[in-house]
């Protein structure tokens, strides 16, 4: 069971749901519940972890990312948090995956209604999504209520296909090829930092190997993404 905020980038999107299903179809995880706090109300212990670490931070000068680390290895001398250090291929590309198993519908339950993804005042949306291995290609979900009792709403998430075959992709296909470049008005102004000194020499290096794009490059997926993680 999760629980978490209603953050649509990070936890109430489509791209979420289809790494529960991929799990329950594929892993041994028999069901997964995914619980969002009302918004407003979403204080948890890791917003605790985060105001520890940030303010372990200030008596530290953090010269480059990985610094990041040892900060928070600082950050509570009791019971030290357990860090995990993230490389690219432990990323995926949850999008075409998506495609790959062929859900083409996340929106329209069995029922007539409508999932609403995103929140209003008016309209608070999904409260609860759960997945079960038993029902691989259906979202359950509950929008407006966290009563234990009431029923969930059915999203078959695979509509007019051939349904008796379920394509999961192995292995999951990575969300990156290569090191991300960051852009080049920012690491324009990194090297004008390094060149007054601003960023001291044992540092210097880290940032003047970053990839940047040309003045001239975009990147388009950056706007795609922010516009297709809901699904309208």
């Amino acid at each position: 069971m999760f629980f978490s905020d209603k953050c649509g980038g990070q936890n109430l999107n489509q791209y979420i749901s289809t790494m529960c299903l991929y799990c329950v179809s594929t892993l041994p995880i028999e069901s997964i519940d995914h619980i969002f706090m009302v918004s407003g109300h979403s204080h948890m212990e890791v917003d605790s972890m985060h105001a520890r670490i940030e303010n372990t931070s200030r008596n530290m000068e953090v010269r480059v990312p990985y610094e990041w680390e040892v900060v928070a290895n600082l950050a509570r001398e009791k019971d030290p948090y357990d860090i995990t250090h993230v490389d690219q291929d432990m990323v995926y590309d949850w999008k075409t995956v998506k495609k790959a198993m062929k859900i083409n519908n996340v929106t329209k339950g069995t029922r007539g209604e409508v999932a609403r993804w995103k929140s209003t005042l008016e309209n608070p949306g999904i409260n609860w999504l759960r997945y079960g291995k038993e029902y691989p290609r259906t979202i359950f979900f509950k929008q407006g209520t966290y009563e234990q009792n009431a029923p969930f709403g059915k999203i078959e998430t695979v509509v007019k296909l051939n349904r008796r075959t379920l394509t999961v992709p192995e292995p999951l296909p990575l969300a990156y090829e290569g090191p991300l470049p960051i852009p080049y008005l920012k690491y324009r102004d990194l090297m004008k930092l390094c060149d007054e000194n601003v960023i001291k020499d044992p540092w210097k290096g880290f940032y003047k190997n970053l990839p940047s794009a040309s003045n001239a490059e975009e990147n388009p997926e950056d706007d795609e993404i922010r516009t297709t993680i809901y699904e309208e």
